[in-house]
């Protein structure tokens, strides 16, 4: 299982802030949706460096998450970018695994 480090850079307006939280839209909830889409079948959830607020922007936020995906590195943060809505960006994904 590889250990994934993600800069994420959005334009919080239309969330409820970074955090899951029941029945609203987040930050959080859209990156995991798409993670889990990406890895075809497990549940992959990822930890943010703290909370944000609602309607809270952000340029450098950082989060990971641990996965089996086959993406190579290289090729991850296109994928995400792919999937996720046009205001989260994944700006780089950087493989952290130490063995």
């Amino acid at each position: 299982m590889s250990i994934y480090k993600i800069t994420i850079q959005y334009k919080g307006t239309h969330y409820s802030g970074f955090q899951v939280q029941p029945r609203l839209q987040t930050i959080q909830g859209e990156i995991n949706s798409v993670l889990k889409i990406l890895s075809k079948s497990e549940e992959v959830k990822s930890v943010g460096s703290g909370r944000t607020d609602a309607g809270v922007h952000a340029k450098g936020y950082i989060a990971n998450f641990h996965t089996s995906s086959k993406i190579p590195i290289e090729k991850f943060t296109g994928a995400i970018n792919s999937k996720l809505p046009l205001d989260i960006v994944i700006l780089n994904s950087v493989d952290v695994t130490t063995e």
